[in-house]
């Protein structure tokens, strides 16, 4: 085999990858950004707004938080949303006094609040 041949097929094989590999991230919703069921949290939480304190929890469930972790967990009451802090969410020696859990749930807990406020308005 020339060295224009081994050239060729391996440009033939490099070409056949990368077409697998776009067909796939096609496949796999890769160029639809803010698309399919990993986003629909973001889209949901308005439409299902409503005094029900669970239609809350999906605007609280949006907050920012450290490793991405998401260390909350939510009791729902009639009319009350609890929140906890979720041990299994901590990041061990990434930080070892919590503090990423704590700021986590703060931005939890405000995202809740603000998504609340037009509720609070409507009842008056």
């Amino acid at each position: 085999m020339t060295r224009r041949q081994v050239l060729i097929l391996g440009g033939g094989l490099i070409a056949v990858a990368a077409g697998g590999a776009l067909v796939r991230a096609t496949d796999q919703g890769v160029f639809s950004v803010g698309q399919g069921l990993a986003f629909e949290p973001w889209h949901a939480w308005r439409a299902d707004a409503s005094s029900e304190p669970r239609a809350l929890v999906g605007a609280a469930i949006l907050a920012a938080n450290g490793h991405n972790v998401q260390p909350w967990r939510f009791g729902i009451g009639a009319d009350r949303v609890d929140l906890f802090g979720d041990p299994g969410g901590r990041t061990g020696a990434m930080d070892p006094i919590d503090r990423e859990l704590w700021v986590g749930l703060g931005c939890a807990l405000e995202n809740l609040v603000l998504a609340a406020a037009p509720l609070r308005t409507q009842a008056r």
